[in-house]
């Protein structure tokens, strides 16, 4: 297995990289998801979240 150290700005970029190519938009269509009419944002948290040193 390769290894690399990445630096703080490559480090951002490929961070906003995974963000921007793995989000997703949820459509409330016949309110379908338990979202209170009028919600404008969501938090949301990864439960399955492991801390792994770099």
């Amino acid at each position: 297995m390769k290894t690399f150290q990445l630096d703080g700005k490559r480090y951002m970029k490929l961070a906003r990289t995974a963000v921007s190519e793995g989000a997703v938009l949820l459509k409330n269509e016949n309110e379908t998801l338990p979202i209170k009419a009028g919600t404008r944002s969501l938090k949301t948290f990864n439960l399955s979240y492991k801390k792994h040193s770099v």
